[in-house]
């Protein structure tokens, strides 16, 4: 048969993908067990109530599943300068392997560094304002 590595890789491909329903179905079966818990739970406190009514609220996925707080401090570490919001989204979008053309990426990546530098401000890191009236962060110290 001049095709049978064709077969092959699909049947392989096919085994690998049984695999990964048989795992998803496992989970979803645990999942389900621990959703019956909870309400069981509910229904301890509050005999009247009716958790099948409780709505379902999705989780939103994480983008960045990185630590992205160890890895911005450590590209101002490495930079030895102060930098900006942006040169330092880039910088950790080059260290993550992030393409850095992709614009919708790359705003929403320079929010986060935005986000976590403040919330980092209260002494790892400090801003800096030049008179030119652009913001620059340096690691505290």
């Amino acid at each position: 048969m001049p095709q049978s590595h064709v077969i092959s890789g699909l049947i392989t491909k096919r085994a690998e993908l049984a695999g990964i329903v048989l795992q998803a179905e496992r989970a979803l079966a645990k999942l389900k067990e621990d959703l019956a818990a909870i309400d069981n739970t509910i229904r301890l406190f509050d005999p009247d109530s009716v958790p099948g009514n409780i709505k379902a609220k999705a989780r939103r996925a994480a983008r960045y599943p990185f630590h992205i707080r160890r890895t911005i401090l450590g590209v101002i570490r490495k930079s030895g300068s102060p930098m900006t919001i942006s040169a330092i989204a880039e910088k950790v979008a080059i260290e993550k392997k992030i393409n850095i053309s992709d614009a919708s990426a790359m705003a929403e990546l320079t929010l986060k560094v935005r986000n976590s530098l403040a919330h980092n401000a209260t002494g790892l890191v400090r801003l800096l304002n030049e008179e030119s009236g652009q913001f620059l962060w340096r690691i505290a110290g």
